[in-house]
């Protein structure tokens, strides 16, 4: 599963049973965000936030650096929200090319077993920072 600039949801108790319905616990994810998008940012960290402790499979924070919702599809309309410069603000052709590296390259190792992008899903690539989150009860290598 791969959210792109999630929205928010608040749930005061974290525990409580309407909540639960939100969890994603048993497959790999990983909750895509611009880093020109505040409010869309904040909520990729309430994601991660809330699986937590709580995942069996491994999920991911991706920030796409200059990248804010807009421009994630070609169907959304331009809203001027964009909390970067100018200049620091991709375009919608480079928004879209690294939205779609990055989740062609989550499903082709997820599902597919593809080891050749595993360097990408796991650490991103220029403009793409990824923090990987380990399952519950997996033991590091330590390599």
């Amino acid at each position: 599963m791969v959210p792109l600039a999630p929205a928010d949801y608040h749930v005061p108790d974290p525990d409580s049973p309407e909540h639960l319905d939100y969890r994603i616990t048993k497959i790999p994810f990983a909750v895509l965000a611009g880093g020109c998008d505040g409010g869309a940012a904040m909520n990729r960290r309430t994601f991660a936030k809330n699986a937590a402790g709580r995942n069996t499979a491994p999920f991911y924070e991706v920030d796409l650096a200059g990248a804010n919702h807009n421009f994630f599809n070609s169907e959304w309309a331009y809203d001027n929200d964009a909390s970067c410069a100018p200049q620091d603000t991709w375009s919608p052709t480079q928004v879209q090319d690294a939205t779609s590296r990055y989740i062609v390259s989550f499903f082709r190792f997820h599902i597919l077993g593809g080891q050749s992008v595993e360097d990408t899903v796991l650490h991103g690539f220029p403009g793409v920072r990824v923090t990987t989150h380990q399952p519950v009860g997996r033991l590091t290598s330590g390599r």
